[in-house]
C-alpha cells in the first residue's frame, strides 16, 4: 500500500496503489484491487442465498407464506417453457434456471442497498492520454470538471469520463471550466454535451475564458455551439475572468487569469488558471472555514499569460500551494522557475500521454521541478491520480504502480 512520505514542511503524503496484491500472469503483472475483493465477498454471499433458494425450489411445499407463492410462480413459468422439451431433465434444468433467476434478483437488491463512502474534498487527474481532464469533488457535494480532452485517444468523453462519473455515482456537473479551446482540453466535454440526455449527466454551467469580445466567436464559437445544441436542453455559458470567485461550502474557487478582455490571439496564453482552496472543518488542526490544502490548475498557460499569472500571485501575496498541475503537459515553455519559487508546490502532477509526439514532459521542466523539491507524478506513468486530505496529510492514490 505504500508508506507515508514527508515532503516540504510537515505534510504527510501517503502514496497508495489501488491494489491489494499482484501476481505474474503470462509475463504481465495483474493487480487484485479492493473492488475485486469486495465483489468476491458479495458473490459468495449471493451464492449462499442461491444454494438455499435452489433447495427451496426442490422442496417448495416446505416453504411457508409469500416466498412459497413466489417460488411456485417461478416453477410454473419454468414448467411451461421447458417441461415439454426437456422431458426427465426438465426438473434439474428448471432448478438451475431458478438459481440463476434468484441470483439476478439478489444482485439487483444488493446494488440498491450498496453503501457509498462519505463525501470528501478530492481532485482526480484522469488518464486521458495526451490531454487534460480534472474532476474536483467537494465534501459538500459539488462536482466541478476542469477540461476534458485528448489528442492521442478518441472518445475520452464516452470511454473515460462518463464511466468514471457513473462509477462514482455522479449524475451532475455543477460547473465545467474550459481553460481554452484546444481539442486536447475540450473534445471530451463536447462529446458529453452531445450525449447529455442519453448519459443522464446534467451540466449546470459552462465557463469559458473572458477574452476580448471581438475574438470570442472566432476562438470559442465551436464551444458556444456545443452548449447551444447540447442534447436535451442548452447549457448556460458564462465567462471567467480574474477575481471571479465561487464559494462551494467546503471549497472556494478563485480565477487568477485571464483578466477581462485579455487578448485572444494565443489560446495557451489566455488559459484559465483556477485556484481551489479546500476547507477541512473536521480536521483537528483546521479551524472552521480555514484552508487545509490548495490546488492550482493552469491549463496550457505560458508566455504573456504566465507572466500575468505570476503578477497576480505577487499582487495578492499568495505564497505556497499544496498541489500544482504543471501547465501545458510539462512543456519547457511553462511552469517557470519564478512560479515554482513562489508557489513551492508539495506535489506537482503532469497530465500527458505515454511516448507522446511532443516529448512531454520536457527534460528542462523536469529539472526545474526536481530542483524545487516538489514530488512529481505523471498520468503517463501512474494512470489516473487522485488526491485527498485526511488526518492532517495528503493521500495520493494512483491506478498504476508508481515507477
Amino acid at each position: 500500500m505504500g508508506q507515508g512520505i514527508l515532503l516540504s514542511g510537515s505534510t504527510e503524503v501517503d502514496f497508495m496503489i489501488h491494489g491489494v496484491f499482484s501476481y505474474e500472469l503470462f509475463g504481465q503483472t495483474v493487480w487484485i484491487t479492493t473492488t475485486h475483493v469486495c465483489v468476491l465477498i458479495v458473490m459468495l454471499i449471493i451464492i449462499g442465498f442461491c444454494i438455499a433458494a435452489n433447495r427451496a425450489v426442490k422442496h417448495a411445499t416446505e416453504v411457508p407464506g409469500a416466498f412459497q407463492n413466489v417460488i411456485e410462480l417461478i416453477v410454473e413459468m419454468l414448467d411451461g417453457m421447458i417441461g415439454g422439451v426437456m422431458g426427465k431433465q426438465a426438473v434439474r434444468f428448471r432448478n438451475y434456471i431458478g438459481t440463476i433467476f434468484i441470483f439476478i434478483l439478489f444482485s439487483n437488491i444488493s446494488g440498491l442497498l450498496g453503501l457509498r463512502p462519505p463525501l470528501e474534498n478530492s481532485v482526480a487527474f484522469l488518464d486521458v492520454g495526451q490531454g487534460d481532464c480534472i474532476l474536483v469533488r467537494t465534501a459538500t457535494g459539488q462536482n466541478c470538471l476542469l477540461d476534458c480532452g485528448s489528442s492521442s485517444r478518441s472518445g475520452v468523453g464516452k470511454y473515460v469520463l462518463l464511466p468514471y462519473l457513473k462509477y462514482h455515482g455522479i449524475q451532475s456537473l455543477d460547473i465545467v471550466f474550459l481553460s481554452h479551446p484546444d481539442q486536447d482540453h475540450v473534445n471530451g466535454v463536447v462529446e458529453l454535451l452531445g450525449a447529455k440526455e442519453d448519459s443522464g449527466i446534467e451540466v449546470g454551467q459552462l465557463l469559458l475564458p473572458a477574452i476580448e469580445e471581438s475574438a470570442r466567436e472566432a476562438q470559442l464559437g465551436a464551444l458556444l455551439e456545443a452548449a447551444r445544441t447540447a442534447q436535451g436542453s442548452p447549457v448556460p455559458v458564462g465567462y471567467l475572468s480574474r477575481g471571479d470567485r465561487w464559494d462551494c461550502g467546503s471549497a472556494v474557487f478563485t480565477c487568477l487569469h485571464p483578466r477581462e478582455g485579455f487578448g485572444g490571439e494565443e489560446a495557451n496564453a489566455y488559459s484559465e488558471c483556477v485556484l481551489v482552496e479546500f476547507r477541512q472543518e473536521r480536521e483537528a488542526n483546521s479551524a472552521p472555514g480555514e484552508c487545509a490544502w490548495s490546488l492550482l490548475l493552469t491549463g496550457d498557460v505560458e508566455g504573456k499569460g504566465e507572466e500575468a499569472l505570476l503578477g497576480e500571485l505577487l499582487s495578492q501575496k499568495r505564497e505556497g500551494v499544496t498541489v500544482l498541475k504543471a501547465a501545458h503537459h510539462g512543456s519547457r515553455s511553462s511552469t517557470s522557475r519564478e512560479i515554482l519559487d513562489l508557489l513551492q508546490p508539495e506535489v506537482t502532477v503532469i497530465s500527458c500521454g505515454r511516448d507522446n509526439r511532443y516529448g512531454h514532459p520536457h527534460r528542462e521542466l523536469l529539472e526545474r521541478l526536481e530542483a524545487s523539491g516538489t514530488f512529481i507524478l505523471q498520468t503517463a506513468e501512474s494512470g489516473t491520480v487522485t488526491v485527498t486530505f485526511r488526518e492532517g496529510g495528503l493521500r495520493i492514490s494512483s491506478m498504476l504502480p508508481l515507477p
